[in-house]
């Protein structure tokens, strides 16, 4: 059992007044251990708030009664299966003359603004926390689960972009698109603003992930006993929403068939990847399948505009080899995905964009000292707009060079080219910045070098080199930058 008690007052010579606040906090609480196998807490606080009325020198007025009710419990960590929960729910109920105080009067009563309350109605708030781990004997098999839920006040919010010295951004305005691109070297940076209107509602989060690691075993006659200890697997799925719905249970038990709600979600997020390996271990040859799904519903801005659904799903084949004993690092890669996005109050924006393309990246060191890179990606996109189909193909290859002077010195110097070619437009459109991996049709350029060379363990001089030149550009973009670094 605990309590606290705190009285203070603020004496105002000027206005001839007393006003300050008094508190009266309650706390009890049980523990009990073992039971069902999990050690478990239970707390209840009960607390009344009061505040000097300054109309009544020396007299205070009730004005609020909050009950909170704790629950928590854990489970043995010297088990496979561990883990820990906690549950709290707290009723905040102001006394009827608070609640009808005008707001221009609340600093009359409360003139500190740190012990002011945004607003003096009644309300009640709840937090879960779930965190269970499983680990299996032979350390091969793992799960893990997170759960987390919460109310919480949210606004509507706006987006605005800043204008900022070219190159100082991260954003810039496209337009042929009429709207703003991410760019690294964009003049524009994006800025969110919470609208004054609060309201309650439900966040929730919960992921849950699997893997699976066998131990290295030496190599089976039986074809699916060696397939099976020599493939790894990962499995990770998340879900997160904001929901206004009024039912919580709904949300507490994911019931999903209430989730992702234009009518009742502010936002929501679903995520599947996979990941599949064969001869993960195997540093000279294996392969990779890949799959990331990503279903995210965004109904949380004031323009309607800026509210859309969109659905991006990537499927990956990866096959790596090493040649020459070690020296040269081969990966083939072909990747599938699609990215579908609905705007609901500008249909014009919708996007139904299917892409394919083929990887191939070459790995060359043949000293400590050296190493050549060649990255080659050719692409082949198409937007299956029914009145306006678009098609897109391009080539990305980028070279690069390194160079290293163990403990002295470090230099790099990178190429990047892009070529974006229009297949298929009989619309004319505007090719979104979602195809072509956000460029125009024509030649992309951007180039790299980096210069590190270290005079002490704590003195350092870097220089670094940047060049740009988009196909459409008026000009091309040079950035560079050089400093001496000293560490004490």
């Amino acid at each position: 059992f605990d309590f606290k008690r705190e009285d203070r007052t603020v004496e105002s010579l000027r206005e001839a007044r007393t006003t300050g606040f008094r508190f009266e906090d309650y706390q009890a609480g049980i523990a009990v251990r073992n039971m069902l196998g999990i050690d478990w807490g239970l707390k209840h606080q009960l607390r009344y708030d009061f505040l000097y009325d300054p109309r009544r020198p020396g007299q205070t007025r009730k004005q609020a009664e909050t009950r909170t009710l704790e629950v928590q419990g854990e489970l043995d960590p010297e088990r496979n299966l561990k883990g820990r929960f906690s549950f709290a729910y707290r009723d905040k109920d102001f006394s009827d003359f608070f609640e009808r105080l005008p707001a221009d009067s609340l600093p009359l009563y409360q003139p500190d603004a740190q012990f002011q309350d945004t607003s003096w109605q009644d309300r009640q708030s709840h937090l879960a926390n779930f965190d269970l781990q499983y680990r299996n004997e032979s350390g091969t098999l793992s799960a893990r689960w997170n759960y987390k839920v919460a109310s919480e006040l949210q606004a509507l919010r706006e987006i605005r972009y800043l204008k900022v010295d070219e190159t100082r951004g991260n954003f810039r305005y496209d337009s042929t698109l009429a709207e703003y691109v991410p760019d690294p070297q964009g003049d524009y940076i994006q800025l969110f603003f919470q609208t004054g209107n609060f309201e309650s509602v439900i966040r929730l989060e919960s992921a849950v992930q699997l893997q699976y690691s066998p131990r290295a075993t030496a190599k089976s006659e039986k074809f699916w006993k060696d397939l099976f200890n020599r493939t790894s697997t990962t499995t990770y799925v998340k879900v997160e929403e904001q929901s206004r719905e009024n039912n919580i249970l709904d949300i507490y038990l994911l019931n999903l068939d209430k989730f992702h709600n234009a009518a009742s979600s502010l936002r929501g997020v679903y995520i599947i990847n996979q990941d599949i390996n064969y001869n993960e271990r195997n540093p000279i040859w294996g392969l990779l399948l890949r799959s990331r799904y990503r279903d995210n519903l965004s109904n949380q801005f004031l323009d309607a505009n800026n509210n859309e659904t969109r659905i991006a799903w990537e499927r990956i084949v990866q096959l790596r080899r090493l040649f020459f004993r070690r020296k040269l690092n081969i990966t083939g890669e072909y990747q599938n995905s699609f990215n579908k996005r609905w705007v609901a109050a500008s249909p014009s924006r919708n996007l139904n964009i299917l892409t394919e393309a083929y990887v191939g990246r070459f790995n060359y060191r043949p000293t400590i000292r050296w190493q050549f890179q060649v990255d080659l990606e050719r692409g082949i996109q198409q937007d299956r707009n029914e009145t306006n189909p678009l098609r897109v193909n391009y080539w990305d290859i980028k070279p690069q060079i390194s160079f290293s002077l163990r403990g002295k010195a470090r230099a790099t110097a990178n190429l990047a080219y892009l070529a974006v070619e229009e297949v298929d437009n009989p619309a004319a459109r505007a090719i979104p910045f979602e195809m072509g991996k956000g460029k125009k049709v024509g030649d992309s350029w951007q180039w790299n070098a980096r210069f590190e060379y270290f005079i002490s363990s704590n003195i350092t001089i870097n220089a670094n080199y940047n060049g740009r030149r988009d196909a459409a550009a008026l000009r091309t973009l040079h950035l560079g930058k050089a400093e001496v670094r000293a560490f004490f």
